[in-house]
């Protein structure tokens, strides 16, 4: 039996540049005892804790597992670079933040494959993990190791180093393979007995029971499983969303995360059939949350959390029909508590006046629209279903709402590009600013421009990357176009990192061996610019077309015909080859128009549906009831020509969109000729005339006066509390993450700033630094309402993260000395580890004696109208006498010293730089503990 003895890496963690990466112990994360739990998974994400932690697939499945009594789930990420060398140099094995247990001492280890320049980073947490990484080389004790995400359903390039993938949506399949594991766990057996019968598993492949048949320097001559009747593994798909589990009460990270709020899913699935996109073929079909259920668990959330924003994630989140009606309940709740909302996938066409007067009422920054295509003609290639018109009454309507910001995504490189629909970026870029500015003089867009790389399971898996020359040349054609202009900035990423994705996305199993070559030359987290080498992956490339006569441009730049067996040819994602092959087709004739959205017109017969319990499941907003009961009322009916184009096209059809003034792309079928009609698109005409009539009783309601704004009142306290254990690894900024959010969860009247980004009335005291204790922290607090001093201690002191406790809560007059001016020093008590060479009383009269200075550098400010890439002034040193703000510095005991450091914004300083200054010789001691245990006010 394993023993899972913890690892001690706090000596490590303080060292660390980010030391929350590693030190665990957030709110709502789950410690199980690992020792009694009969199957132990560690969820690993190939990249650093930030973006690992703002995946919502692998933080949902955290929460299923542990739901299980027998199961315990815990977290591991890829540390940094400077934690991962320091954990080499000590012999220390990659461990979890819950219990910090090795990685290699668990069943099993899950591993999220978002994106494909993760594979390297994929071996960097097995060999940290001291965990073989070639499946064919573990042994029975070693875990399990399985791939899933988005990755998996193109797997052979990583094939070797994984013991199985889930293909799909997992929250299902986790189960059954936590079930049968169990059992083999329990029967004993061997570990090809347990794959052979995990391949049982819809949603399971398994790679060694496939043998691949190469053609040297040519493609796959052919594939032969060895299990039989399992030729493909098909995807897992959970057919209602309303059944899948979901958290309540996500783990809530110390550190800002990339994606730092609530997610909730309000939509799986996308069927309007962009052919670039290969999410939107993997997830069909569309089936979107019941609004009321979305509502319940972002209350839960923020209850349990208290973020400061929501996000509303799906893949298009203006199809979701609801969307307004559910946005009106759900700042009716939350925006007098300042809670935003986040949309990050709108198409351009589904905004409206409505949508984004709801989206601003709390705080607003950018605005991202993703156009994709800036042509006509390059839309209709893509299949993506708007034009020109949409986006930029879209830009109007949103800089018409008061935002200054427009984030615009488009792609080259996309197949039969031209010159001109390159130029065309620049061309809509530069008509939306000039719209912009008709609103204000601050409007500004942001344009960033991918390199398209072709997916497998869309309509353009057939299809070559360009090569990192024509990139460039088509970079510099947008450069040119674009100008000079201060008010348009334009990013794009690097043309050999894209053709880097392209390679590992296309390939088969042969390309193991240049990812597992370019690992040992040292690349990893190659999603980070820092640290990707287009060299060194070109090397390994080479190594591979050394070994199996095919290089980097046989599975990047290559066109494949139609007959070609394809790498993922043993994945059955349900939309069917023959239908994507008819795309591509349409995408390649001009004369073709889009190809409409299933969810609204008659079915394209892609495969994706068993149209029993796999289909498209839609909330009508008609249907939509307020929290009170009332009816969501539409507004002005609005007609896209350009959906009714695409229906006339499609079985005789057309498409009469009621759109509301902020309502989204509802659909409306009617027979214009003959033509298969559904009885629901039938029953939808026949809501027309009731929606008419309501529309004219609301125009004829009489209009709301807006009552006066009254700025609430407001209370101030000053609290104390202590930060000790795990909590002395945040930084400062860190901390006031914890302690707002907890103040939230207490459910305080906080009171807020005015304006645009409102923001909790509250003050810190001065930066405690990483690593040191305290049991006198500062905040001043200002409420809305009244509190007893007692009542706020307790309903706050319930709230706060392991490691904070409220010592002391006050009230404190409105026109009090501000807390950072107010605090005139701080006492610390320094305790140094046994065996510490420096005799402590010499050294405190050799400091009373000639004291000690230290050197601050401090950079040359930046003038306000110095321009981009002005050469700046050096920064400046400053020397800081110690002796003129370090008082009482006396030796008590054997081992500990006391002493005062004045408060002084003019010349201060940390603890650590005293210790080092006086005791160090320069540096901290390794193994001294630093507590802060008062402060004096003046």
């Amino acid at each position: 039996m394993k023993d899972f003895r913890p690892v001690d890496a706090d000596h490590l963690i303080l060292q660390a540049q980010k030391p929350t990466r590693y030190v665990g112990g957030e709110v709502n994360a789950i410690q199980k005892d690992l020792r009694a739990a009969e199957v132990t998974w560690a969820l690993a994400f190939p990249d650093v804790y930030e973006v690992g932690m703002s995946n919502l697939g692998f933080r949902v499945l955290y929460h299923v597992l542990n739901r299980r009594p027998e199961t315990a789930a815990e977290r591991t990420f890829m540390p940094w670079t400077d934690m991962a060398g320091m954990m080499r140099k000590a012999g220390m094995p990659l461990f979890t933040l819950e219990s910090r247990a090795p990685v290699r001492d668990f069943d099993i280890v899950g591993i999220t494959l978002q994106f494909e320049l993760c594979y390297t980073t994929v071996l960097g947490l097995l060999d940290l993990a001291g965990i073989p990484l070639l499946a064919k080389d573990r042994r029975r004790d070693d875990p399990l190791v399985i791939g899933g995400g988005p990755c998996a359903y193109s797997p052979e390039p990583v094939a070797p180093f994984f013991d199985l993938f889930v293909v799909g949506e997992a929250e299902e399949v986790v189960h059954e393979i936590n079930d049968l594991f169990l059992a083999w766990k329990r029967e004993g057996g061997s570990r090809e007995e347990l794959l052979w019968e995990l391949a049982e598993i819809r949603g399971v492949y398994v790679p060694s029971l496939f043998d691949y048949d190469f053609e040297h320097g040519g493609p796959i001559r052919a594939i032969r499983p060895r299990k039989p009747g399992y030729t493909k593994a098909t995807r897992r798909v959970v057919p209602d969303l309303n059944t899948a589990p979901f958290y309540e009460k996500p783990v809530l990270p110390f550190m800002q995360t990339i994606h730092d709020r609530l997610p909730i899913e309000i939509q799986r699935g996308c069927t309007r059939g962009c052919r670039f996109c290969q999410v939107g073929m993997l997830t069909r079909p569309t089936r979107q949350r019941d609004p009321k259920e979305v509502l319940r668990l972002a209350k839960r959330g923020l209850e349990t959390t208290g973020y400061e924003e929501v996000s509303f994630l799906s893949l298009s989140a203006g199809d979701y029909q609801c969307l307004n009606g559910m946005l009106e309940d759900f700042f009716e709740e939350f925006a007098p508590d300042k809670i935003s909302v986040g949309i990050p996938s709108l198409r351009t066409e589904t905004m409206n006046e409505r949508l984004a007067q709801q989206i601003r009422r709390v705080r607003k920054g950018g605005f991202t629209v993703a156009p994709e295509a800036a042509s006509e003609r390059m839309r209709r290639v893509i299949n993506k279903g708007n034009e020109e018109s949409d986006l930029l009454h879209a830009v109007e309507t949103i800089f018409g709402a008061g935002w200054d910001l427009v984030k615009f995504y488009f792609m080259i490189g996309l197949p039969t590009e031209r010159d001109e629909d390159v130029l065309a970026i620049g061309e809509v870029a530069h008509k939306a600013l000039r719209m912009g500015r008709k609103h204000t003089n601050r409007a500004t867009i942001h344009v960033g421009v991918s390199t398209f790389v072709p997916k497998p399971f869309t309509p353009f898996q057939w299809e070559p990357h360009l090569t990192v020359s024509e990139t460039r040349r088509k970079q510099r054609l947008l450069r040119e176009a674009f100008g000079p202009s201060r008010s348009i900035d334009f990013k794009y990423p690097d043309a050999e990192g894209s053709e880097i994705e392209a390679f590992l996305c296309l390939g088969d199993r042969r390309v193991a061996t240049a990812i597992l070559a370019a690992y040992r030359m040292g690349q990893v987290l190659d999603g980070w610019g820092e640290f990707f080498s287009h060299e060194r992956w070109r090397k390994a490339a080479y190594e591979m077309e050394k070994e199996w006569g095919v290089g980097l441009d046989f599975f990047a730049h290559r066109e494949r015909g139609r007959d070609e067996i394809l790498p993922w040819d043993t994945i059955d994602c349900e939309v069917t080859k023959p239908y994507l092959w008819r795309e591509r087709e349409r995408s390649h004739d001009a004369a073709e128009i889009e190809v409409p959205d299933c969810a609204i017109v008659p079915c394209h017969v892609c495969g994706a549906c068993d149209y029993e319990v796999v289909k498209n499941r839609v909330y009508d907003p008609r249907d939509y009831l307020h929290e009170d009961g009332t009816p969501y009322e539409l507004g002005p009916l609005q007609l896209s020509e350009n959906a009714r184009r695409a229906a006339e096209k499609d079985r005789g059809t057309r498409v009469v969109q009621a759109v509301a003034q902020g309502a989204v792309a509802l659909p409306i079928l009617a027979e214009e000729q003959p033509g298969p009609a559904t009885a629901a698109a039938q029953r939808l005409v026949a809501k027309v005339g009731k929606m008419e009539e309501r529309l004219a009783a609301l125009e004829a309601a009489p209009q709301e006066k807006k009552a006066p704004e009254v700025h609430a009142p407001q209370h101030w306290y000053r609290l104390r509390y202590a930060k000790t254990g795990r909590a002395i690894a945040l930084s400062h900024l860190e901390t006031s993450y914890a302690v707002s959010r907890a103040l939230r969860r207490a459910q305080l009247p906080i009171s807020f700033s005015e304006g645009f980004n409102p923001r909790p009335r509250l003050s810190f005291g001065p930066a405690l630094p990483v690593g040191v204790e305290s049991e006198a922290e500062y905040l001043d607090l200002a409420l809305s309402e009244p509190l007893l001093p007692a009542e706020l201690e307790e309903r706050l002191g319930a709230q706060l993260p392991a490691g904070f406790r409220l010592v002391e809560v006050g009230e404190i007059p409105r026109n009090a000395t501000a807390l950072q001016a107010a605090i005139e020093a701080f006492e610390y008590r320094v305790a140094f580890p046994a065996g510490f060479a420096c005799d402590l009383p010499a050294a405190v009269a050799a400091f009373a004696a000639n004291g000690a200075t230290i050197s601050r550098e401090r950079p040359a400010s930046k003038s306000k109208g110095t321009r981009r890439g002005a050469r700046h002034a050096h920064a400046q040193v400053k020397e800081v006498d110690l002796k003129a703000i370090v008082g009482d510095l006396v030796v008590d005991g054997a081992r500990e010293v006391t002493f005062r450091v004045r408060n002084d914004p003019g010349g201060s300083a940390r603890p650590t730089e005293v210790i080092a200054a006086v005791f160090g010789g320069g540096s901290v001691p390794e193994g001294v503990r630093i507590r802060k245990e008062s402060v004096r006010f003046g």
